[in-house]
């Protein structure tokens, strides 16, 4: 077997989560993931120890008035067509 080189692990690329003085300073804002039961922030959506989606309002998809637009659209070259 071959012996891999590893790049060496910068300290800053270390995700430990919350700090215990963040936590302490921002005590009141913090929630626990349902899947993984880790401590975070609560405006995350997404666990940063298990990569839980915690919410899906960032999902993609199409807002409501680019469908509206491209019904009319679509209905105007109809209507062209026809004539």
């Amino acid at each position: 077997m071959a012996n891999r080189i590893q790049r060496p692990v910068d300290q800053d690329e270390i995700d430990e989560g919350p700090s215990p003085e963040d936590i302490e300073a921002f005590g009141d804002v913090t929630r626990e993931c349902p899947k993984c039961k880790a401590e975070m922030y609560d405006d995350v959506e997404i666990c940063w120890k298990c990569g839980h989606v915690l919410s899906r309002a960032d999902t993609p998809g199409n807002p409501k008035w680019v469908v509206a637009v491209a019904v009319v659209v679509l209905a105007v070259i109809i209507l062209m067509m026809i004539r």
